[in-house]
């Protein structure tokens, strides 16, 4: 089946279908990214007072921090925020969050751990908020993301639970200040900069649109064989 595959995507059929479904993508993604400039804020606010008023700390976290920190701003080209809580958090979390009129449109999690990842979206926006929850290991501190095996633009995938694959994330000690951002009280991470650096690298202060997970300095891959996970969603991506 798999050889057939391949001649198949030689044919000049298969290269028309293939432009048009990266013509359909690509304007898919713009209309996100156009949506993420138009309510992000206003997310991240509804977001902030929600776990606030529940006294649950959180901070941000990946392209949202980076953006704090290098542009003030959140990164242009971006179209979801990223924050993190600690792993203890997340049914407080999740119930903070409906009671704030969020619903829980994918979550991730490994079969045999503790990993786990959520994204949540207000009743009233389109952009979506991902929750990433770290657990404490001695003088380190990690969370997991996901990479999910099948298409999450797929209609059939909705509502089953998807194999995955993991990736760690290590820290050091995580002590997170309070501050502001875009008129919003947020936490971060207390050393801000190394934070950013063992994730993006020494260089990330120059903007690198699309920058590669492979590679990071702090990440671990692995094959689902090694860390069976798994992805459901109720929303396509």
């Amino acid at each position: 089946m798999s050889i057939i595959k391949e001649l198949l995507k030689k044919t000049y059929i298969y290269k028309v279908y293939r432009k048009r479904k990266d013509k359909k993508y690509k304007a898919r993604i713009r209309a996100v990214n156009e949506a993420f400039k138009k309510e992000a804020t206003d997310v991240l606010r509804l977001y902030s007072d929600a776990l606030l008023k529940n006294e649950l700390v959180f901070w941000l976290d990946f392209g949202t921090l980076l953006g704090y920190y290098r542009d003030h701003d959140f990164i242009k080209h971006d179209f979801d925020l990223d924050t993190a809580t600690w792993f203890e958090n997340r049914e407080n979390v999740k119930k903070a969050l409906e009671e704030a009129g969020f619903e829980r449109v994918r979550h991730y999690y490994l079969k045999n751990g503790d990993g786990t990842e959520e994204c949540y979206k207000h009743r009233d926006y389109s952009t979506t908020i991902d929750v990433f929850y770290y657990l404490r290991d001695g003088d380190q501190t990690h969370c997991f993301s996901f990479n999910p095996m099948v298409s999450m633009t797929k209609k059939r995938h909705l509502n089953r639970v998807q194999k995955c694959k993991a990736r760690m994330w290590t820290h050091g000690v995580i002590d997170p200040v309070l501050t502001e951002f875009k008129g919003i009280k947020v936490y971060v991470p207390d050393d801000t900069e190394s934070y950013v650096a063992c994730t993006y690298g020494k260089s990330f202060m120059t903007p690198i649109p699309n920058f590669p997970v492979e590679g990071r300095p702090n990440l671990t891959e692995f094959s689902y064989k090694e860390m069976p996970a798994c992805a459901y969603f109720s929303q396509l991506y």
